[in-house]
């Protein structure tokens, strides 16, 4: 295993499980229904580091993140293209030690393998190219999602375009996706009528 997947293997999990414990810390019934989801959700997802070819697989089940040695069969429940200096600088974070990133990590792992999510999609695919302006250490190209997906997404149905301190205010808990649409700072193109579909349902 290279040096990026021993970092991931290592960090990962760890990151996983803290987040969990942060769920399952709060009482209100929002917070107990994601920690709910949280212990039941079930997937595997991707990554490709754009440049590199490196490929990455992950798997979460039973209120576990596993990183995988090998390609597992069955569907993808997301299916990353990363660029290389992106994927560069999110590791030099994971070697920094991103602890302050626990809760958004889980969330957001767990929101992609839940099963609403999977059923909301009704066994329809989802991609889009997120482009993220103002990194500090990396290029605006777009990053390549795919939910619900067979293989990694070549293009993306719709684009989404977001400046870098928004993402940093989103990963902190300031704010919401759902708050950065309704502000306007996600800017869309494309086909997203059914991304948007796809949220009100989930919202419901």
């Amino acid at each position: 295993m290279t040096e990026a997947g021993e970092i991931l293997r290592d960090t990962l999990p760890r990151l996983f499980l803290q987040g969990l414990d942060e769920l399952q810390s709060r009482t209100d019934a929002e917070q107990r229904l994601r920690t709910e989801e949280a212990l039941a959700a079930e997937g595997i997802s991707a990554v490709r580091v754009e440049g590199t070819g490196e490929e990455f697989w992950f798997q979460v089940r039973g209120g576990q993140l596993m990183v995988l040695d090998t390609k597992p069969e069955g569907p993808l429940r997301l299916a990353a293209v990363i660029p290389e200096d992106a994927w560069s600088s999110g590791l030099s974070a994971f070697r920094a030690g991103a602890d302050r990133a626990a809760g958004s990590v889980a969330q957001a792992l767990v929101a992609l393998t839940s099963a609403r999510l999977s059923e909301a999609l009704a066994g329809q695919s989802l991609s889009c190219a997120l482009t993220i302006h103002g990194a500090p250490d990396f290029g605006a190209r777009p990053f390549l999602l795919g939910l619900q997906t067979d293989g990694f997404p070549a293009a993306g149905d719709f684009s989404v375009d977001v400046d870098f301190h928004d993402v940093e205010r989103l990963l902190q808990g300031e704010v919401t996706p759902a708050e950065l649409f309704m502000g306007g700072s996600l800017r869309l193109g494309g086909d997203y009528a059914p991304a948007l579909n796809l949220a009100m349902g989930l919202l419901d």
